[in-house]
C-alpha cells in the first residue's frame, strides 16, 4: 500500500521527497497508533472474531478511499506540492493503516496462551509481519507497479484482505450478523463505482501503461499530440510530425547554426525522440540516453523515432551513470531530464556538470533545459541551475522561450546554453535573458552534497501541473 500510494499521487505532485516523506509519516503514524489501540482492544475482547473483523475493516475502508482517490486528490491539491502529499496520504491510506496494524498485537493476545511464551509469539508474529512486508514491496515494485495500474493493484490488495477476513470469521463461527454484514458490505463495496473528480477530460487517450518510472499517457487535441507521465508533458507534435514545442525548435536552431558538419550529439532524456531526430540533420550520430525502456517504444510507435539506421542511437542507462564512464567526446550534450515537471536532481548539480563538460570537445556546447520565468516570482530553480552551471563554465547564455520584451514574466521553459567559448547563439535578443551577479547571488550552488532543487522547483511545478490540467484534463 505504502508503495503503490506513491504511484497514486504521482499524476498530482510527482516522485518528490515530499511525497514519500509523507507516506512514511502517515504510514509510521498510524501503525504506531493501530498497535497501542490494538493491544488494548486485544486484552478487552480477546476473541478470533473481532482479529478478522478488524482486517476486514481495514480492507474495506482502504477499497472506499481507493474509490474515492480522485475527489481526495483534487481536494488535498489544495494545500500546494509541499502539504499537498502529508493531506492526501492522509485522507487516503490512514485508517487503513490505522486498522491493519491493530492486527498484530491481536495475534500475539490470541496466540500467547501462557506467559512464558508471549516473547516467542511476539517474535513469530512480528518477523512473519516483516517478512510478508518484505515480499510485498519486492512484488509492488519489481513486478506489479511496472506492470499494472495501480488502482488496481491497491484494489485487488485491499479485497484479497476483506476475503481473507471473512474467511476467517466463518472458520471462527462467529456471530451470524457479523458474517452477514460483511458480505453484504463487502459486495457493496465491490459494485461501487470509481467516483470521479468532476472534471471532464479535454483530450483523447490514445495510449496508457504503467512503466517502472511513473504512468505513461499519449494525448491528442485540436491536431496535436503530445506524450506525458504523470499528468506532466514530455513531447508534442502538430499533424504534421514536427515539433510543437518551443524550446526543441530553439535548439535545432542553435544546433543548425553552431554544427552544420558536427560529428557527434548526445541528449540525455529521450520524450518522444523529435528533439533528438531533429538534431540528426546537423550531426553525424546522435545518441539517446533513456531510463525508461517503455518510453523507446512509445517514442516509436507514437512520435515516429526510428533508431534503426546509422544516426541514431538509443542506449537504456541513467543519464548520469552514461556520462560517468563513456569514453565518447560530443560537439553538443542536450540535458533534457525531467522526474514530473522537476529536473531528475542528480544530473543538475556542479559534479554532473563537470562530468559533462569533461565529454565535450573543446568546441562543444552544453544546453540544458528548465522551466520557469525569465523574471519576476519564483525564480529561484533558474538561477540556482544558472549559478551552478556558471561554476563550471567560463560562457553561458540564458534563452526564455517567451518573447521576454514583450512578457518578461512569462511562464515556459528556459534554455542555459554552456561553452568553453563563447558561441553565437542566433536567437533574437528578446529572448535573451540578462542575468546578472545579483542574480548568481541569489541562487542556491548545487552539488551532490546540497541539492534541494525539488524544494526550488516547487512553485514551478504547481504551474505547471495547472497548465498541463487546463490544457489537457479539465480544470483541476
Amino acid at each position: 500500500m505504502e508503495i503503490a500510494g506513491a504511484r497514486l499521487l504521482a499524476p498530482f505532485y510527482g516522485s518528490t521527497v515530499f511525497v514519500w516523506s509523507a507516506l512514511i509519516v502517515v504510514a509510521l503514524g498510524f501503525l504506531a497508533l493501530g498497535y497501542f489501540v490494538g493491544g488494548f482492544f486485544a486484552d478487552k475482547y480477546p476473541k478470533g472474531q473481532y482479529f478478522y473483523f478488524i482486517i476486514f475493516l481495514g480492507g474495506a475502508i482502504a477499497l472506499l478511499l481507493i474509490k474515492l482517490n480522485q475527489p481526495l486528490l483534487v481536494f488535498s491539491n489544495k494545500f500546494g506540492f509541499k502539504f499537498g502529499p502529508l493531506i492526501a496520504a492522509l485522507l487516503l491510506f490512514s485508517l487503513p493503516f490505522f486498522f491493519l496494524s491493530m492486527a498484530s498485537p491481536f495475534a500475539i493476545r490470541l496466540r500467547s496462551r501462557e506467559l512464558e511464551q508471549t516473547g516467542r509469539i511476539s517474535g513469530i508474529v512480528f518477523g512473519s509481519s516483516t517478512i510478508g512486508s518484505l515480499f510485498g514491496a519486492l512484488l509492488a515494485g519489481f513486478y506489479l507497479i511496472p506492470n499494472f495500474f495501480v488502482l488496481d493493484i491497491l484494489t485487488v490488495s485491499a479485497i484479497s484482505a476483506m476475503i481473507t477476513a471473512i474467511i476467517g470469521l466463518f472458520l471462527e463461527r462467529s456471530l451470524w450478523r457479523m458474517r452477514i454484514s460483511s458480505i453484504l458490505l463487502f459486495f457493496l463495496l465491490f459494485f461501487l463505482p470509481f467516483i470521479g473528480s468532476g472534471a471532464g477530460t479535454k483530450a483523447s487517450v490514445i495510449y496508457r501503461q504503467p512503466s517502472f518510472y511513473g504512468e505513461i499517457q499519449v494525448v491528442e487535441r485540436n491536431g496535436f499530440r503530445c506524450l506525458s507521465v504523470n499528468n506532466q508533458s514530455q513531447t508534442c507534435i502538430g499533424s504534421n510530425g514536427e515539433q510543437a514545442l518551443k524550446y526543441g525548435n530553439m535548439i535545432k536552431i542553435i544546433a543548425k547554426n553552431n554544427f552544420q558538419t558536427g560529428d557527434r550529439a548526445l541528449v540525455i532524456g529521450l520524450g518522444g525522440g523529435i528533439v533528438a531526430r531533429d538534431l540528426s540533420d546537423n550531426f553525424k550520430t546522435v545518441e539517446t540516453i533513456e531510463i525508461d525502456s517503455q518510453m523507446v517504444s512509445v517514442a516509436k510507435e507514437f512520435f515516429g523515432y526510428d533508431d534503426s539506421g546509422p544516426k541514431l542511437s538509443t542506449h537504456i542507462a541513467d543519464g548520469r551513470n552514461y556520462i560517468q564512464t563513456s569514453n565518447e567526446k560530443y560537439d553538443m550534450i542536450i540535458l533534457d531530464a525531467f522526474s514530473g515537471a522537476n529536473p531528475a536532481p542528480h544530473l543538475y548539480t556542479k559534479e554532473a556538470f563537470e562530468e559533462m563538460k569533461n565529454i565535450l570537445t573543446s568546441e562543444g556546447m552544453l544546453i540544458v533545459n528548465t522551466i520557469g520565468r525569465p523574471y519576476g516570482q519564483n525564480i529561484a530553480l533558474t538561477h540556482s541551475v544558472f549559478k551552478t552551471l556558471n561554476s563550471v563554465f567560463p560562457h553561458l547564455t540564458a534563452i526564455s522561450t517567451e518573447n521576454i520584451a514583450k512578457e518578461p514574466t512569462a511562464f515556459g521553459n528556459i534554455l542555459l546554453a554552456a561553452s568553453f567559448n563563447n558561441k553565437e547563439i542566433f536567437i533574437k535578443e528578446d529572448f535573451i535573458i540578462d542575468y546578472n551577479e545579483d542574480d548568481l547571488e541569489e541562487g542556491v550552488l548545487l552539488t551532490d552534497a546540497y541539492n534541494p532543487i525539488e524544494m526550488l522547483g516547487l512553485p514551478i511545478c504547481e504551474e505547471s501541473q495547472k497548465n498541463y490540467h487546463r490544457l489537457f484534463l479539465g480544470s483541476l
